[in-house]
């Protein structure tokens, strides 16, 4: 695994790792799932949101939530768009039921060595989702911006208690090549959140598109971002993330 820039804080007792990556499908007990697998276990994770994936990737220990199997596709036997893993068990489980969001979107509470965290791991969809592909009746980002304003919904109504987005924004963040009307979309899900995963802040080797973002009443260090190739080749087409999230410094 490669890992670039980190704060080189060191890891705070009352701090819980939070990471986050889209494995492009990776098959448990293939070759490349296996590497994945390893990959995703040697993080030493409290929280893990894994995106395109299958359960089976996960580490046996801990708990597991996801946004269910129906996000306008064909259904593939155990095929999730959003998981979450936790050491401990979820709670509050609530998932995004209809429209662009539906299969993409699932939040729970968990506990933490930083305390209950309310998490909500997202697959925002790719620009060209049901484009071409799936129900064939969308224009390029229509599916993307209905699934932020879901999610600035949904957002208003889990509450004020503190809580990380994590998982596959499917832009760049500071904007690169998106549309104006698309990058304002996704700030409007995250107004009032730091994204802690920003690419201006890190070294990433591939396409960092996941990221890591958490209300004012939490922080983050050692943010480290990991390639989608190993010694053996590819991965996925994505770069992954980690932090530590711990409650924020008193001002």
């Amino acid at each position: 695994m490669q890992l670039a820039k980190s704060s080189g804080a060191p890891r705070a007792a009352a701090g819980a790792r939070v990471a986050t990556w889209n494995v492009e499908w990776a098959k448990p007990g293939s070759k490349r799932g296996d590497r994945v697998t390893a990959l995703l276990r040697g993080l030493d994770a409290d929280i893990l949101v894994v995106t395109e994936g299958f359960g089976g990737l996960l580490p046996d220990e801990g708990h597991v939530i996801d946004a269910g199997d129906d996000w306008g596709y064909t259904t593939i036997h155990g095929r999730r768009k959003t998981l979450a893993w936790s050491r401990h068990p979820w709670r509050d489980v609530r998932r995004i039921d209809k429209d662009a969001g539906k299969g993409r979107v699932v939040a729970g509470v968990t506990d933490t060595k930083a305390g209950p965290v309310k998490v909500i791991a997202v697959c925002i969809p790719w620009p060209d989702a049901h484009v071409r592909t799936g129900r064939r009746d969308a224009a390029r980002w229509d599916e993307h911006l209905e699934c932020c304003t879901q999610l600035a919904a949904f957002r208003r109504d889990l509450g004020a208690d503190p809580y990380i987005i994590a998982g596959d924004y499917n832009q760049r963040i500071p904007p690169k090549g998106q549309p104006q009307k698309v990058a304002a979309s996704l700030d409007a899900a995250l107004a009032g959140m730091t994204v802690w995963t920003r690419g201006e802040d890190l070294a990433s080797p591939g396409l960092l598109i996941d990221h890591i973002a958490g209300t004012d009443d939490l922080s983050a260090h050692d943010v480290v971002v990991w390639a989608g190739n190993d010694e053996q080749g590819r991965l996925s087409d994505h770069d992954g993330v980690a932090c530590i999230v711990g409650a924020a410094p008193p001002t």
